[in-house]
């Protein structure tokens, strides 16, 4: 059942981020074309904030989605309902927080920005941004967490498949009909408050939430310990386009965001990979599974080694290229910046190999444990990021976060060995020994190719096939040579899972 659950979630989850991607490319490209870099950066900025917002929710649904684990799979309806009507308070609590920090950044981001736009654009622009985010809160976040727990992720995907059809649709008729960017992004909001509406109403009937049990707020005492995790994260993934719109300019944010697109797309083309993962290994602990756990790990690591190998070659070697491409005709920024793509390579690469860990450490519930990690991370990417962004630029946060990564990488790999799963550390020394041994043989198999031309899109689509295809042979190669086993299970895994597909 857990791996007909996990191939559903992962099949569906494909192709939701290949939506996901494919949008995030599009409507940053039109919004560039039809109102400026300027624009584009400020957008991507005030998202930023509204993420930083966010904060305010941020460890409640990760602890919840671990409290439910063993009452799911229990049948246990009583403690059930009394963990999910802790937190539906919870976040309605919240989510009227959230209504009063939102309109403060609607009245003070516009007073920075005078030089460049009108008060009353920003102020609109933040309430619409914001407004999805809001709806989220109060309707949905508590009924996905749920589905979530529950490894049916595969029906907050399709509801968002949905939603995202539908926002991306109407955003490039209102702008190729000459719409301004502030009625694009309302009717944006509009069409993301739908989501969590049809959450709300299917978890409701699906499901036995008996709302008389008193809320059990002991189930999600973590959540300020979930939070600390969340707020690094955002540090990490946020705080650059804020220091560059301060302490740079709104051009340099939006070649910040247009290579980002790249590098979030990639990770989220990775995380529609592991979809349901994290829910499995939460039923594997709430069973006390552990041989199976253990071994679990170790096939599931070497997955996403060799897949991160591969995507994070392609994107070194490839990224300058792409962006050269997706910004040609535009005069108004310098979009290419080759050391800063080669340092965000590298630091997708380790955020990606770093997954099976921190994917393990939340399946547990170990979220107080590991959260002086998560600060430390944070601090670390601040004060280097603060150091050394006016003399360098984007590079310089580029290397801020990359130092922090690495921090946390290492971090993750020597918790989970020693609290959860109890070997040795020389297991991951070997995993990174062997991927970066990997990238050297390509890198340098890549440097006999004759120079590679990149006049369209076509020409960048053959080469990244190429390009590809030559990492999977080698990758697969140095596997079977390294790690035969474990590569063979990961072959009869592939073939179950496409069996399933099919009868699906």
């Amino acid at each position: 059942m857990r791996t007909k659950k996990t191939t559903k979630n992962i099949i569906i989850s494909i192709f939701y981020e290949i939506l996901v991607v494919i949008t995030a490319f599009l409507l940053p490209r039109l919004v560039l074309v039809s109102f400026g870099s300027s624009v584009n950066g400020v957008t991507q900025t005030i998202n930023q904030f509204i993420g930083y917002i966010s904060l305010l929710s941020s460890g409640v649904g990760a602890v919840t989605m671990a409290a439910l684990y063993k009452p799911l799979a229990d049948n246990d309806n009583e403690r059930f309902s009394a963990i999910v009507n802790a937190t539906k308070k919870f976040l309605r609590k919240i989510s009227r927080l959230f209504i009063l920090a939102l309109f403060f950044l609607a009245m003070i981001l516009p007073v920075f920005l005078l030089d460049e736009f009108d008060f009353g654009f920003i102020f609109l622009l933040v309430i619409f941004l914001g407004f999805g985010t809001f709806s989220n809160y109060y309707f949905g976040l508590t009924y996905k967490t749920i589905l979530n727990a529950d490894q049916k992720q595969y029906i907050n995907i399709i509801v968002q498949m949905i939603t995202l059809t539908l926002h991306t649709l109407s955003s490039v008729i209102l702008i190729n009909t000459g719409n301004s960017i502030l009625i694009v992004k309302f009717v944006s909001a509009i069409i993301f408050s739908i989501n969590p509406i049809l959450i709300y109403f299917y978890v409701t009937k699906k499901y036995k939430i008996n709302k008389t049990i008193s809320p059990d707020f002991t189930a999600i005492e973590q959540r300020w310990d979930a939070f600390a995790h969340q707020a690094a994260n955002l540090i990490n993934n946020n705080t650059d386009l804020i220091l560059l719109l301060i302490f740079v300019n709104s051009i340099e944010a939006s070649v910040f965001a247009v290579y980002y697109l790249v590098y979030n797309g990639i990770l989220t083309l990775i995380a529609s990979m592991i979809t349901g993962v994290q829910s499995a290994f939460g039923n594997m602990i709430a069973k006390n599974e552990v041989k199976l756990l253990g071994r679990a790990l170790e096939i599931f690591e070497l997955f996403l080694h060799s897949i991160s190998v591969v995507i994070f070659v392609a994107m070194f070697t490839l990224i300058i290229p792409f962006v050269n491409l997706y910004t040609h005709g535009l005069t108004d920024a310098n979009y290419t910046r080759p050391l800063f793509s080669a340092i965000i390579s590298v630091t997708g690469f380790l955020v990606a190999i770093r997954v099976p860990y921190q994917i393990l450490s939340r399946a547990a519930g170990h979220y107080r444990e590991t959260r002086k990690g998560a600060l430390v991370e944070a601090i670390i990417n601040i004060a280097i990021s603060l150091l050394l962004v006016v003399p360098f630029g984007i590079v310089g946060l580029a290397i801020g976060t990359c130092i922090a990564t690495i921090y946390r990488t290492l971090d993750f790999g020597i918790y989970i060995s020693k609290h959860i799963i109890y070997r040795k550390l020389i297991f991951i020394i070997k995993r990174f020994l062997v991927s970066s041994l990997n990238i050297i043989v390509i890198l340098f198999i890549l440097s006999f190719l004759s120079p590679l031309e990149y006049n369209d899109w076509f020409e960048w689509l053959l080469n990244a096939m190429i390009i590809t295809g030559i990492s999977i042979l080698i990758t697969f190669i140095i596997n079977i040579m390294i790690y035969n086993k474990d590569s063979l299970e990961i072959f009869k895994i592939f073939k179950r899972v496409f069996k399933l597909s099919k009868l699906r």
